[in-house]
């Protein structure tokens, strides 16, 4: 599946979206590109145009990142998508999609 960001990939990892809360929101996620992802949910403070500290990992805690990223929409239909100020670095993506290989040399 294409997407304007990048080829996106169904995988459930587990997004922690960071507001001024204690807790942060947490959510799996719907997919993922090496540039955004999407997420089943939506929250009065998630709006369009937001910067967000997200923290994104695999669903066995192996995995972590963590980024800030912009809220470019949030609506009961779509969810809540989100594109990262970093790219995904290469590893990561690589060890959470099984998607691309190591080069060797």
């Amino acid at each position: 599946m294409e997407h304007r960001f990048g080829r996106r990939h169904d995988v459930q990892l587990t997004t922690r979206i960071h507001l001024d809360q204690s807790r942060p929101l947490v959510a799996l996620t719907r997919n993922i590109s090496r540039h955004g992802l999407n997420l089943p949910l939506t929250h009065p403070d998630l709006e369009p145009h937001r910067m967000v500290e997200v923290t994104i990992s695999d669903p066995g805690e192996e995995h972590h990142w963590r980024t800030r990223a912009l809220v470019i929409h949030s609506s009961e239909r779509k969810g809540t998508g989100l594109v990262l100020a970093k790219d995904l670095p290469e590893d990561f993506y690589r060890d959470v999609t099984g998607f691309g290989r190591r080069l060797q040399g």
